[in-house]
């Protein structure tokens, strides 16, 4: 039998390498974890296999929040408008065309306040903030409007964390972080009790024990330990070769910034 004008098949992707190229797409990027040292944002858990979904519903919502709490950010920029009105100098149309090109891409990279940043970890996201906005107050904010208004805009997220900067999980690098984040909130001429919240996910390097200690002891002696009914929690979030750290005083009474929780206590009250 003849095999001349049998045609040939065609080679088809698995699923799981479609899934992969979309996943590397929707991220505009091909680095599997982007995250990396100096990020303000947020550190987001989800339900499984949910963490784009989560992403973006939570982007969704912090935007939400940010334009009220940042009018200015929203804000567009005239002088681009006005460079625009001034085309008697521009003769060529492709040039203009150009111009016009690149302003609107300046002016999207202007209005975007968030990035969706990679991790390749199992339900969890990091989304990342534009500067001036602050990751604590804007936390703060969506559990207020939770408590208040009962309603819950997310689907697949369950909590969201602030993080105020990172840096490499290396001891010193974590230390010295804590001096410039935890140490202006333990004044030496005040006592404050606190309590380290650590949570170290896909890294096995780090000591628990160790980084509790270090992170104390910036803090000093003066200040004391106390785990069930602190003034200030000292959150710190190690995932793979990153480490995050805030300073918060509401972090039990939002069910350590749960959401779905914290929104069935108030339905139901």
């Amino acid at each position: 039998m003849s095999t001349e004008n049998v045609p040939k098949r065609k080679f088809t992707d698995s699923g799981d390498k479609k899934k992969k190229r979309a996943y590397i797409k929707n991220n505009g990027s091909t680095k599997m974890f982007a995250a990396k040292a100096k990020m303000s944002g947020f550190l987001i858990t989800c339900t499984l296999n949910k963490e784009r979904s989560s992403a973006r519903e939570m982007c969704d919502l912090l935007s939400e929040h940010v334009e009220e709490m940042y009018p200015e950010l929203c804000e567009k920029k005239e002088v681009e408008e006005i460079d625009s009105e001034n085309e008697d100098d521009i003769d060529d149309i492709e040039a203009s065309l150009a111009k016009e090109l690149n302003n609107m891409k300046n002016d999207k990279k202007e209005k975007n306040k968030f990035e969706i940043v990679p991790l390749n970890i199992n339900c969890l996201g990091f989304i990342r903030a534009r500067v001036p906005i602050d990751p604590v107050k804007v936390v703060h904010s969506i559990f207020e409007t939770i408590e208040n208004k009962k309603e819950k805009k997310t689907k697949y997220t369950q909590r969201i964390i602030p993080i105020v900067n990172t840096c490499t999980t290396n001891k010193p690098e974590i230390f010295k972080l804590a001096e410039t984040i935890v140490k202006p909130y333990f004044p030496d001429d005040e006592q404050k009790e606190y309590a380290i919240m650590i949570k170290i996910r896909n890294n096995s390097k780090m000591d628990r024990m160790e980084i509790i200690q270090g992170i104390a002891g910036v803090i000093g002696e003066k200040h004391k330990v106390n785990l069930t009914n602190p003034s200030l929690f000292v959150i710190v979030e190690i995932f793979k070769t990153v480490c995050g750290i805030s300073v918060v005083d509401d972090y039990f009474k939002y069910k350590k910034y749960n959401m779905e929780e914290v929104f069935e206590r108030t339905f139901n009250n």
